[in-house]
């Protein structure tokens, strides 16, 4: 009898786990009539299918799913190539549902974590608000929507990966999808190849330096200076990994993201990914024991660095010169200089006239035509972004969404610098070091941000998403040495 259950509880765990690919695949082949399509769709089906039951067998699988899903810009390539917008949500869902139902199953269910509820929810609010009364309904709903389902993503990672072991696993997966981010681009910029890589390696021809035009490639996501401002904001991470001694396989994956972005890097000709690279190396030196000599050797480097980029990249980074605000607009040969002025002083214009809660979350590509009429500065008569994500939340969200975005940011930061001084003061070394590359990842995420708008802010949602989960276990840890003073560490992994 015994033998009898045991062999129909395997035979329900089996048909639970195998009944998501069998089905899929079943339902695609009376669907497809072309024998060609319906294999390769069978196939697709079978590892979603699989995937599906991984997840469905341990949720974390999912958190790390939505990292490398989110992150890759798979979602824009997929529609970009011609598929639907339903596959995030897809997984998100999943995701979540597994969650719930191992929360369910289990008798010791640990309490949920909702680490920075409090700046997140005022920022929420006011981008509804300020979305509500804005000139561009369709396109604020748009906004508030990815907020949404940013921040239950944060959450998801927040409460699957309770523990450090978890939350490294989260970074490797991260440097990881960088490596492979850039590897598409290398291979096209070395080799000169147009292929695409399926949407993954995109190309613009347009002006690399003052009267030049050349190649610039955009990768997975699709523009040149967002590829720079994903790889470059994960150098700190990529450093830190590098730097740790005690795992070996870990410092060769940092090693490999670092060498990968830098050279990625090269084929953006983004200006902004030089500076990011300068801090994100300064900042790692600093932090260093021997951080004169580390910083010697940086600057050494860097100018050699610099001395080998190709002509082209090195004209367009001496055309910083040029940058002002004040200057005559026919004095500035540079055009993405000329048409960023234009767009940083509309964004200034409109929180002028809109100072408390802007023209309206995510209107300012709707306004801009008017506001850039009045200036007279732009020829271009289109809808333009404002190149600023500061501008950009003071224009649409006005000057109490831009204290509420900043009051997140700091509480963030002052939060996790918090933890990983705990984890320094309790001899969690490795722990205080992986938070410290997540603070580092922010930050130049923030300083190349005054370049870039928030186009693919739901990216930074995950470097805060790693922020917060180690300031929910910083927490766990200090009530449970609070409750258990002789055994904090145990309790606290544990939760």
């Amino acid at each position: 009898m015994a033998d009898r259950t045991r062999a129909a509880s395997k035979g329900m765990v089996a048909a639970w786990y195998l009944g998501p690919p069998l089905l899929a695949a079943a339902a695609l082949w009376a669907i497809v009539p072309a024998p060609a399509e319906r294999a390769l769709l069978i196939g697709l089906a079978v590892v979603a299918g699989a995937a599906a039951a991984a997840i469905l067998r341990q949720p974390a699988w999912g958190a790390l799913a939505l990292i490398a899903f989110v992150y890759s810009n798979l979602p824009g390539v997929i529609t970009q190539q011609g598929g639907g917008t339903w596959e995030l949500t897809a997984l998100l869902i999943w995701t979540a549902a597994a969650w719930l139902a191992h929360q369910g199953m289990r008798r010791d269910s640990p309490p949920l974590r909702w680490p920075l509820w409090l700046p997140l929810l005022i920022w929420g609010v006011l981008m509804v608000v300020a979305g509500w009364r804005g000139v561009n309904h369709p396109d604020s709903i748009v906004a508030v929507e990815g907020y949404g389902k940013s921040v239950l993503i944060l959450y998801l990672i927040v409460n699957l990966l309770r523990t450090p072991r978890r939350l490294h696993a989260a970074i490797q997966a991260l440097l990881a999808v960088v490596v492979l981010m850039a590897a598409a681009v290398i291979y096209q910029g070395v080799t000169g190849s147009n292929f695409d890589f399926g949407g993954f390696a995109t190309r613009t021809y347009e002006e690399t330096s003052p009267g030049v035009m050349g190649w610039r490639l955009g990768g997975s996501m699709g523009d040149p200076n967002f590829l720079a401002l994903m790889l470059v904001a994960t150098l700190p991470l990529a450093g830190m990994e590098m730097l740790e001694p005690q795992a070996r396989p870990a410092r060769a994956l940092g090693g490999l993201a670092i060498a990968m972005t830098l050279m990625a890097a090269v084929f953006t000709y983004s200006r902004g990914a030089l500076l990011g690279i300068v801090f994100a190396a300064a900042a790692l030196a600093w932090h260093q024991r021997r951080r004169t000599l580390w910083l010697a050797l940086g600057a050494a480097l860097g100018v050699v660095v610099v001395a080998a980029l190709p002509q082209a990249y090195r004209a367009r980074l001496l055309s910083l010169r040029e940058l002002s605000l004040t200057a005559p607009q026919q004095s500035i040969p540079d055009a993405s200089f000329r048409g960023r002025r234009s767009e940083l002083l509309a964004g200034v214009l409109m929180w002028r006239t809109h100072p408390w809660l802007g023209v309206g979350t995510g209107a300012y590509a709707d306004a801009y035509e008017r506001y850039s009429g009045w200036l007279g500065l732009d020829p271009r008569g289109e809808m333009r972004d404002p190149h600023n994500l500061y501008v950009e939340r003071a224009s649409e969200t006005g000057t109490l969404g831009l204290l509420a975005f900043l009051g997140l940011l700091a509480t963030a930061l002052i939060e996790l610098r918090r933890t990983r001084h705990w984890f320094a003061r309790r001899g969690a070394a490795a722990w205080a070091h992986a938070a410290r590359g997540v603070e580092l990842s922010i930050e130049t995420y923030l300083l190349m941000s005054l370049f870039l708008h928030g186009a693919y802010f739901r990216n930074f949602y995950l470097l805060l998403a790693l922020a917060a989960g180690y300031i929910a276990f910083g927490r766990a840890w200090r009530r449970a040495a609070a409750a258990a003073p002789a055994r904090p560490l145990a309790a606290a992994s544990g939760a």
